[in-house]
């Protein structure tokens, strides 16, 4: 695992309260990472999903350092990034609680061709081979080289504001 820290001596950050009051209302999209550990599935809630790069196409997840599915994730060859529709807040609040068995119904999944389970009725989803693993701050950073995936024209699921919303268009012509 690689580890990443490069704050230049004598500089100062914000205090984390604060860091987290002015990101609040920054709207981002909701997933659930999905995986298999240990022979049974696993997957959490995340907001802090991202993409790196085209070409190889990277994508990248962070997790809270030192939670269970951090250590799960952290073992686990590959996952599945599920990007949940508007009306799935109760799937995201599932995947989000200490809930055991967080794929029991009413929680529909199919699996991989590699384990990895992918969370029916969402409005898509990626596989990631795990590329890297790397320790930043009190998160680990988990980066996947992209191999398959789908993708609907479901609204997506927004948190922010201490709130699941979803977003509409501003303008109701084709995207330029």
């Amino acid at each position: 695992m690689t580890h990443a820290y490069s704050v230049r001596p004598g500089v100062v950050w914000m205090d984390g309260e604060r860091y987290r009051r002015l990101l609040r209302d920054h709207p981002a999209g909701v997933v659930i990472v999905s995986f298999q550990h240990g022979g049974r599935p696993h997957g959490f809630t995340a907001t802090s999903f991202t993409s790196l790069s085209l070409d190889p196409p990277l994508a990248a997840v962070a997790v809270r350092e030192g939670s269970a599915s951090s250590k799960a994730l952290a073992a686990a060859p590959s996952f599945a990034v599920n990007f949940l529709a508007a009306g799935q807040e109760r799937l995201a609040r599932t995947f989000a609680s200490s809930v055991t068995d967080r794929f029991s119904p009413p929680t529909l999944a199919r699996r991989l061709a590699n384990g990895d389970p992918v969370i029916l009725g969402t409005r898509g989803w990626l596989s990631c081979a795990t590329h890297d693993r790397i320790a930043v701050g009190d998160h680990l950073l988990v980066i996947g080289v992209t191999l398959d995936g789908e993708q609907n024209d479901l609204r997506p699921l927004l948190y922010g504001g201490r709130r699941y919303q979803t977003m509409a268009p501003l303008d109701p012509g084709p995207a330029g």
